[in-house]
Order: structure tokens, then C-alpha cells, then sequence
């Protein structure tokens, strides 16, 4: 029987497919498949992916004839998947040779819906590893809705640090039993919204100290550089679990938390955007959006304010 089977969706990943794939193969954990989603690359991806499939029974290619974006592509991997748990690895990373077999007898162990381990973070342009994300006790040993939402609460200080950056295994009869599944509208915190609704649905997750899964640090891979629509369809899924937590007033409280600070960001690039195509009708309703909005752009522009009014000053000194 399978014990795990590994979901890898990539789009355009010719320069480094070959790296998570080998990766997955090359597991001290045999009872493994590698299922690998195209999600309509344009590049060398689909060829490099066909190669391994012709030369391993373990590799499974499904390829999507147009782009239909991570969460159809995790999915498509979900529903084909024949094993007891499923891995979700990102194309762009890989994993230690010991990864699956240390969290499955994680999982196994205490029976748990979700197991992870820590990151281990990988500077690509410098080709060294940075170190773990969260390092000795930085994990606890189980991680409810409450920890998990806030955990995912922004911090521009530590943008690599973060629960929503967490790749666990879960278990595919949870998945089935609970009807749980990736919101394909969503291309943004997609990941946020499954792990969500599997804690809502009385999963169990727990953690595991060392770091096997390799998180590839690149350019432009971590921003905060959002278009306002993804926001708020974040926004919606913390609405969304407000409603299902009831009962739970320390989950809800943190929902809130997390809604406010991802409106307050959806409204202020919608408020840049009204300013830049001068919507001044728009711009005031986005403001006025709530009173959390309204003190946080008002914020802002302040700050902005102060950043160009400090740059001026500059200038003149520099002539």
C-alpha cells in the first residue's frame, strides 16, 4: 500500500522540477508516489516531468491544457492520490532524505490528521542554507485554529517566519471524511484557507522539531506586493470561519484579529489604485470602509507624508 503520496504543482519550473522531484524519489520512506500537476507550462517543465514518468512507476504526470492556478493543481494531485497521506511539496523546493519517514511515524504514532516539521531555509542566490525558520521550541507541539491564525498575523519585521508557510502531511480519509478541499478562486493564502477549514472540521495537527522540508528562498518569492482583489477574498474565508467557530470565542477573537489586518492591507491598495486612476468617489468609500481602515490609511499617508518629506530634504542637502 502507499503510505504517502507527494503533490508537487509547478508551472514553468524547468530550473528546478529535477531538484524536488529527485528529492521525492530518493526518500528513505519507499512506499511513496510523486504526483506531479502541469499546470500549463510554456517552458521545458512538461518534457523533464514526462522523462522521469516513462523512467519510474512511482511518477504519475497529470498536465492541465491552460493555467487554472496552485489550489485546482492541489486538487487534481489530491484526487489522484492513492496514499495514506498526502504531501504537498512546492516545485521550487525539496525535501531531506529522511522527511516523509520522520513525520508519517509522527502521525502514526499519536494518530494526527496533519503532522509538520520545520523549515529549513535555502538562500538561492547565495546557495547556502539560511538556517530552520523557527528553530529549538520555536514550534508547539500541536497547533490549533487559534495558534495557526494567529501565527499567520503579517510581521514586515520577520516575513520569513510565519505558519502559513508550514508544508504539513495530512491524512487523505481526514480529507475525504470532511469533504475538505483547496478554494480554486483562490491564487493567494490558499494554503492559509485549507489549513483553516481542516482545523475547523476537528483536525489534529501536530508538530515535529528538526527541519526536513527545504524552503528555496528567491527573489521576489516573498512580498507583500498583493493586488486588493486577493485580499479580500481572504478576507471572506475569515468571515467564513468567524461563523463556523462559533462556540469557540478565543478562535473567533483571532479570526477578527486576522480579518482586520487583511482588510486594513486590501483597503490601502485599493485606496492607492482609486488614487492613481482618480476614482475620488471610490477613494472615499474604500477610506471610510471601516473604522479600523480609516485610522490605518490615515496612517499611512502619514507615513508617506513623512518618507517623501524627509527625501526632499535630502535632495536639497545633496546639491
Amino acid at each position: 500500500m502507499t503510505e504517502v503520496s507527494i503533490v508537487i504543482p509547478v508551472r514553468n519550473g524547468q530550473d528546478f522540477i529535477r531538484r524536488s522531484i529527485e528529492s521525492a524519489l530518493h526518500q528513505t520512506l519507499d512506499a511513496i508516489e510523486v504526483i506531479v500537476i502541469d499546470d500549463a507550462s510554456t517552458d521545458n517543465t512538461t518534457q523533464i516531468v514526462a522523462d522521469y514518468e516513462a523512467g519510474s512507476s512511482k511518477i504519475k504526470l497529470i498536465r492541465f491544457p491552460t493555467n487554472r492556478g496552485p489550489s485546482a493543481a492541489r486538487n487534481a494531485g489530491i484526487s489522484a492520490a492513492t496514499g495514506r497521506w498526502i504531501a504537498l511539496l512546492d516545485a521550487d523546493d525539496w525535501y531531506a532524505p529522511n522527511r516523509l519517514e520522520y513525520v508519517t511515524r509522527a502521525g502514526n504514532g499519536v494518530e494526527a490528521d496533519l503532522v509538520c516539521d520545520d523549515l529549513l531555509l535555502f538562500d538561492e542566490a547565495g546557495g547556502a542554507t539560511i538556517g530552520p525558520m523557527f528553530g529549538t521550541g520555536g514550534l508547539p507541539p500541536s497547533i490549533d485554529g487559534e495558534a495557526f491564525v494567529l501565527g499567520n498575523m503579517p510581521n514586515p519585521h520577520q516575513p520569513r517566519c510565519g505558519y502559513g508557510f508550514l508544508k504539513p502531511i495530512v491524512r487523505k480519509a481526514f480529507l475525504v471524511e470532511k469533504g475538505i478541499h483547496y478554494n480554486e478562486e483562490m491564487r493567494f493564502a490558499e494554503d492559509y484557507a485549507f489549513y483553516v477549514d481542516a482545523l475547523l472540521a476537528g483536525g489534529r495537527w501536530i508538530t515535529v522539531p528538526e527541519a526536513t522540508y527545504i524552503y528555496s528562498v528567491r527573489d521576489g518569492s516573498l512580498t507583500f506586493d498583493h493586488r486588493a482583489a486577493d485580499l479580500f477574498k481572504l478576507c471572506a474565508v475569515d468571515q467564513a470561519a468567524w461563523l463556523r467557530a462559533r462556540g469557540n470565542q478565543r478562535l473567533q477573537k483571532a479570526l477578527r484579529r486576522h480579518f482586520i489586518s487583511t482588510q486594513e492591507r486590501a483597503a490601502w491598495v485599493q485606496f492607492i489604485d482609486c488614487f492613481k486612476e482618480r476614482r475620488p468617489v471610490d477613494l472615499i468609500q474604500t477610506a471610510t470602509m471601516s473604522m479600523p481602515v480609516l485610522l490605518y490609511i490615515t496612517k499611512q499617508c502619514f507615513n508617506e507624508a513623512v518618507l517623501r518629506s524627509t527625501r526632499r530634504v535630502g535632495l536639497r542637502r545633496n546639491k
